[in-house]
Parts: C-alpha cells; sequence; structure tokens
C-alpha cells in the first residue's frame, strides 16, 4: 500500500461469503507486503495452474533507478519462492506494467519505460516467463508505432497473446490505438492494426486502450476517443476481433459523450461475456460505471453506477470463477487521502455486497489497484 512518506506495495486477498440476514460481507484473508521498495503502480492476474502473479516496478531511491519484479502465489495465497527480477537497475522510470497467463502456468508481462534524461520518449516492452517463474528468452521491445507510447495492455490467446497501447507519433497531441499479436515465443503474427472507429470529425483523439480475451474465443479492445474540443466529446467505445485479429464487427459506442472519461477498463466473464467499465468527471465528483456484454458484443441490461466520490480514479476489474466479477478502486477526499475500495458482482450485474475498505491501515495515499480472480468467490487487489 501507501504510507505518507514511502510508497510501499501490499496485496490482499478477499473471500465473500454469506452472512446473516441474506447479505454478503468481504472477508479479508489479511494484507501482507509483497514490495518494501518505492512502488506506484502494479498488475496481477491468475494463473492456468491456479495460482497468481503480482507485477511491479520497484524504485531504488539512493540511486534513482528501477527494476521490474514478479511475484507468484499458490492456491493458498503463500508465495511461491522469491520475487523474479527482471529490467534490473534501469536508469530511468519503469511503469504501467499489465500482465497476463500463458499456456502451461507462465505469464507474459508487458510495461513502459523512459529513459531519465529522455522524459518525453516512453518505450514499451515486454518479457515471457515459465510456470517457475524464470524468465524465458530476452526481453522485447513492443514496437507498434514510431511515437511515444503510453498505457499498454496484454491478453493471451490460445496460441501467444495481443498487446495494445496508446502511442503519440511526432509533435500531434492525438494519440492513436495500435495493436499487434504475438505467437508464443513472442514474435509478431502479422501486421501492426489499428481498432478505430465511433468517434466522429476529422483526426479524433484515441487513448488508454485496454484489451480482454473472450473465454470463447476471440478478443475486446476498448478505448476512449474524442472529437471536437472539450469533455463532452468523450467517447468510451469498443471492437470485438477474431483470435486471427480480424475485425468480428465495428466499433461499437460504450458511453456517449458527457463528462470527462478516464480509466477506460475490461474483464473478460466466464460465461463467454465481457464487462466493460470507466470513470466520468464533473464539476464536483467522479463516478465509476460499467456495462455488460454477451461475448457477441449485444449489451446485457442497463449501464450501471458502482461508486461515486470527491475522487475516484485507477479502477480495476477482474471476471470471477462463478461468473460474476470485482471491482477494485482508489477514492477519498484529497489526493493525500485515498483508500482502496472493493466490491464484486454477481452474473446478473446485481451487487453481491457493498463496496468494502481493502487495505487495512487507513491513512495516506493509496493508489492504482490492480485485481485478479482466484477460485471461487475469491480474488487478490494489490
Amino acid at each position: 500500500m501507501l504510507c505518507p512518506l514511502r510508497r510501499l506495495l501490499a496485496a490482499s486477498l478477499l473471500l465473500f461469503a454469506g452472512a446473516l440476514g441474506g447479505t454478503v460481507q468481504a472477508q479479508p484473508f489479511g494484507e501482507f507486503i509483497v514490495g518494501t521498495q518505492a512502488s506506484a503502480s502494479s498488475a496481477a492476474a491468475r494463473l492456468s495452474d491456479g495460482a497468481s502473479v503480482v507485477v511491479w516496478p520497484s524504485l531504488d531511491e539512493s540511486t534513482g533507478t528501477t527494476t521490474m519484479r514478479a511475484q507468484r502465489y499458490g492456491v493458498d495465497g503463500n508465495p511461491l519462492g522469491t520475487a523474479t527480477v527482471f529490467s534490473a537497475g534501469f536508469d530511468g522510470s519503469q511503469s504501467r506494467p499489465s500482465v497476463a497467463p500463458l499456456d502451461g502456468g507462465g505469464f507474459v508481462v508487458v510495461w513502459l519505460r523512459t529513459v531519465a534524461l529522455r522524459m518525453a520518449r516512453a518505450e514499451a516492452y515486454g518479457q515471457r516467463f515459465d510456470a517457475s517463474g524464470a524468465r524465458m528468452g530476452d526481453e522485447f521491445r513492443v514496437a507498434l508505432s514510431d511515437g511515444v507510447d503510453a498505457s499498454p495492455s496484454v491478453s493471451s490467446l490460445s496460441n501467444g497473446f495481443v498487446v495494445v497501447l496508446t502511442s503519440y507519433e511526432g509533435d500531434d497531441p492525438n494519440g492513436g490505438v495500435f495493436a499487434q499479436r504475438y505467437d508464443a515465443q513472442a514474435q509478431p503474427v502479422g501486421a501492426v492494426f489499428r481498432p478505430t472507429g465511433a468517434a466522429s470529425g476529422e483526426d479524433p483523439v484515441e487513448r488508454d486502450a485496454r484489451v480482454a480475451t473472450l473465454s470463447g474465443g476471440g478478443f475486446v479492445v476498448t478505448w476512449i476517443t474524442e472529437s471536437g474540443t472539450g469533455a463532452v466529446s468523450e467517447q468510451v467505445v469498443a471492437q470485438r476481433y477474431t483470435d486471427e485479429a480480424e475485425p468480428a464487427d465495428v466499433a461499437f459506442l460504450v458511453a456517449g459523450a458527457g463528462g470527462e472519461k478516464n480509466d477506460v477498463l475490461i474483464g473478460s466473464l466466464s460465461d463467454g461475456g465481457f464487462v466493460i467499465g470507466w470513470t466520468s468527471t464533473d464539476a464536483t465528483s467522479s463516478t465509476l460505471a460499467f456495462q455488460r456484454y454477451e461475448g457477441r458484443g449485444i449489451g446485457r441490461g442497463k449501464r450501471i453506477e458502482v461508486a461515486r466520490a470527491a475522487i475516484l480514479e485507477a479502477p480495476a476489474v477482474a471476471g470471477l470463477e462463478t461468473e460474476g466479477f470485482a471491482f477494485a478502486w482508489s477514492q477519498g477526499t484529497s489526493v493525500e487521502r485515498l483508500d482502496l475500495v472493493s466490491r464484486r458482482y454477481n452474473a446478473t450485474g446485481k451487487p453481491e455486497s457493498d463496496a468494502e475498505y481493502v487495505n487495512d491501515v487507513r491513512q495516506g495515499a493509496q493508489i492504482s489497484p490492480s485485481i485478479a480472480a482466484r477460485s471461487g468467490d475469491t480474488y487478490l487487489v494489490a
């Protein structure tokens, strides 16, 4: 978690169980420290063998260098060995990791790297790992355009994985969404492709792309797009693809104009569908909402508001084994005082609990949570 003077990474395992009166309460297994050096972001995923992995960048405050780390946890929640170190001692910033499982219990991580003397030049990199947490092959550059990279996201496919990111080219302030398929050896498959659509006007801004693989095959990319000027033009859109990265349909609108859109997120559901969430900000507060979809991209029910707060940011979502899903996010009244909060929903989109605090120590700022499903109704928040 975060304390007032130093940012540390911690995690909590949560279990939902029935209580008297038919209500459902979050029962934390307990909070534990994942990393002791300064860290401001993380990523978590459930692996194909039932284990979990948490990935984070750690800052050595004495040298100013950053190192990427990955720690696996068994089905009982206990650490499996020690943390794997990779991209060690980098003289610059490393941030925004994303992680996805691979066949056989391994996983792949993508993240941003910014050279200290070239802070405006961020580039995306990736690294594969086997089921023991050992690195497989060399790290690879995720070079999807000639621009400055932002917000990489990775999701597994049956024969590899897919990466999407936003890239800003030259002096053009308008970002573009780029995507690339990779095989199991991290070799590019086919050409880079660009999800696009749903926004009108010339040269729309596209940013904050995320990707999720569907249990019935294929994957979905979602992102924020805007045309014209002002927050009123911002929309959340999405597009479905086959496993071969062929468009399954045209891009469709998830959330229309109205309020400043941020923090788009997506999770696949065990019944073949998916859920897309986003935050909207107005003059007084921020709102987290979501929309459920069938695997074919047809909306299920209405959009549902999860939470509203003076400050609400960095939400994450994970589909659960029981066909439901859970959110985690930061909220509070000021940037110096933020808590991590979680809420679970069943397969029909009905809340299974009130919003619950995740962090044991409620002081300072707890930021940028990640979330991963475990067995049954349990999940991990880091």
